[in-house]
């Protein structure tokens, strides 16, 4: 019994130890990859980048592609300094305010045209490929402006059973960089890629033509302040700023049939000179400062503020990103008003 009961806790502890190994091998990865654009990034000088979902070599975008692109961007975002790292939530819905979606290919006509729509200087692509026991991420560093790969990085993933299933759970066509993207193509010289164009190139209308004709995308200009998060509408009402203090005022409506939560609603505003800040603390629902939650009953619109500290006072314009508890997303708005 006492063997059985030893040989027991061995394996148990073998498997701990194992995990655990596994845990630090991989953040160990995720970590030195990040660390190798970081370097790359600061010595391009380039502003601003966006890690869109990898894919595997078919350019098909599984679980484990959006979650190891997740894991790369937060920790870009802890070791960038010299450039500004675009949330990812924030980056899709920039797309998205302009009814523009990332193309299956990325060449450079769509590189430049996400570049312009998104306002991000580099996109930072990523193919995973499974090697027997280990998975291969190669990561490459694209400018916008000139749809040129100005760097690259790559590192080795161990294997599991949890990886796997992330890896064979597809979601849908990704991105994927098209083959042969150089110098020349950004200037004009660009391969046929099957099946179909991701961007359709701007012609002149024929008068017969003139309602499909497409229109390039230009930069952003107007606000997005109303988005939908599962069974809430979110809308900024007002950001005012007072010195270096700025409070937004944001509701929440429900359009369930039945009462729902929010608590420990947090949020991050990015002003337009590219710099982030963390709302102090949880945002309030009411008065009193213990106020953190609330129960939204149907048809029912509540008003919470946000208050960021340390400001810039010559900061004109935000853009928000918010995320509450007891929901499954983030809430992104645009070009949000700082009022004096």
């Amino acid at each position: 019994m006492r063997k059985s009961l030893f040989l027991t806790v061995t394996v148990l502890m073998l498997i701990l130890n194992a995990s655990a190994v596994f845990a630090e091998s991989y953040d160990t990865q995720i970590s030195s990859i990040s660390k190798n654009i970081t370097e790359k990034i600061n010595a391009s000088g380039k502003k601003s980048a966006a890690v869109v979902d990898f894919t595997n070599l078919q350019g098909n975008v599984s679980e484990l592609g959006r979650f190891i692109a997740e894991e790369l961007s937060a920790d870009l975002q802890n070791k960038a300094t010299k450039f500004q790292v675009v949330d990812r939530t924030l980056f899709k819905g920039a797309l998205k305010a302009r009814q523009f979606s990332l193309p299956a290919v990325l060449d450079p006509a769509s590189i430049k045209q996400i570049g312009r729509a998104a306002e991000v200087d580099l996109l930072i692509t990523g193919v995973i490929t499974p090697l027997g026991d280990i998975l291969r991420i190669s990561c490459k560093i694209i400018a916008t402006d000139t749809a040129r790969v100005i760097g690259s990085a790559r590192g080795d993933i161990t294997r599991t059973k949890a990886i796997d299933t992330l890896l064979t759970n597809k979601m849908e066509p990704g991105v994927k960089v098209a083959e042969g993207s150089t110098e020349k193509q950004a200037a004009g010289v660009v391969p046929k890629v099957a099946p179909v164009p991701p961007v359709p190139s701007v012609q002149p209308a024929q008068p017969a033509q003139a309602a499909q004709a497409v229109k390039p995308i230009p930069a952003i200009t107007q606000t997005v302040s109303k988005t939908q998060v599962e069974h809430f509408t979110f809308e900024v009402k007002e950001c005012r700023q007072s010195g270096r203090q700025v409070v937004c005022t944001i509701t929440a409506a429900n359009s369930l049939q039945k009462q729902k939560r929010l608590a420990r609603c947090t949020s991050i505003l990015t002003d337009n000179k590219g710099r982030q800040y963390n709302s102090t603390g949880y945002a309030t629902f009411g008065e009193e400062r213990s106020s953190l939650w609330a129960d939204i009953h149907p048809g029912e619109s509540r008003q919470m503020a946000h208050t960021f500290e340390n400001v810039d006072p010559e900061a004109k314009y935000a853009d928000i990103l918010l995320e509450c508890a007891y929901i499954d997303g983030k809430a992104a708005f645009t070009k949000i008003n700082l009022t004096k």
